[in-house]
C-alpha cells in the first residue's frame, strides 16, 4: 500500500475503505432484511468523516436531562455541566459538580426516559442520595425527588415546623418564644431556597405590620 502523504490521501483512502465494507455488507447472504436495516439506520453509510476515522457526525455535544442541556462527554467522565437550553449559557444557582458512577448511571436512565429501579437506589449511600436530590430540586427533576434522602427528610421537617407555627400565630397566637421560634423557621426556609426572597420580605413586613 503506497505512503498516505497528506490529509486529503487520507480521507480519498478511508472513503475508499468504507465504499468496499459498504459493498461487502450489502452483498452479503448472511445479513438478513437489509432493507428494513437501511431504513432503520439511513445513516449507516454515512461520508461524513470524524477525526481519522469515519462514521456519523454528532455536532451536538450536549443530552437532554429534565429541561435543561448536560454535556455528555463530561458527564460520561463524572463530571456535571449544566447548561441553558437557550443560549448554552450555565444555570444560574448550579455549578459544576463531580459526580460518582452511580449518579451517572441514574442520570443517563433518566436521559433514556428509563425508570429509576430499586437496584438503582440501593447502590446509592447516603451522600449520593443527597446530592441527587439537591441536582433533582435545582434542576427541576421530579424522578429525583423520590429517592430518599436525609436532605429531604430535613427539609421536609422544616416545612412542617414552618406551617405548623405560620398556622399558630394566624390562628392568634402571638408568644414571644413562638415569634422568635417562627422568625428562625422562617430564616432557615429561605436561607434552604424553600421560599423565595420575595416571599421571605413579605411575610416579615405583614409581621411588622401587625407589630409582632
Amino acid at each position: 500500500m503506497p505512503l498516505i502523504e497528506n490529509a486529503e490521501n487520507k480521507r480519498d483512502m478511508r472513503l475508499t475503505i468504507q465504499e468496499r465494507i459498504k459493498g461487502i455488507f450489502l452483498n452479503s447472504s448472511h445479513i438478513p432484511n437489509i432493507i428494513q436495516a437501511l431504513k432503520a439506520n439511513r445513516n449507516l453509510f454515512s461520508d461524513e468523516i470524524v477525526g481519522s476515522g469515519y462514521g456519523v457526525v454528532n455536532h451536538d455535544p450536549y443530552i437532554t436531562i429534565g429541561k435543561y442541556l448536560v454535556h455528555k462527554q463530561h458527564l460520561l467522565g463524572g463530571k456535571l455541566q449544566v447548561r441553558s437550553p437557550i443560549n448554552h449559557n450555565q444555570v444560574y444557582g448550579f455549578k459544576s459538580q463531580n459526580i460518582t458512577n452511580n449518579i451517572k448511571d441514574i442520570l443517563l436512565k433518566l436521559h433514556k426516559k428509563e425508570p429509576i429501579s430499586f437496584k438503582d437506589v440501593d447502590k446509592l449511600n447516603e451522600e449520593e442520595k443527597n446530592q441527587l436530590y439537591m441536582i433533582g430540586k435545582k434542576l427541576h427533576v421530579s424522578e429525583l425527588f423520590d429517592i430518599p434522602s436525609t436532605t429531604k427528610s430535613n427539609e421536609d421537617k422544616l416545612k412542617d415546623e414552618f406551617y405548623l407555627l405560620r398556622g399558630s400565630i394566624m390562628a392568634g397566637n402571638n408568644n414571644p418564644q413562638l415569634l422568635r421560634k417562627f422568625k428562625i423557621v422562617l430564616l432557615k426556609m429561605k436561607n434552604n431556597k424553600l421560599i423565595s426572597l420575595q416571599e421571605y420580605n413579605e411575610i416579615l413586613n405583614i409581621m411588622l405590620e401587625l407589630d409582632i
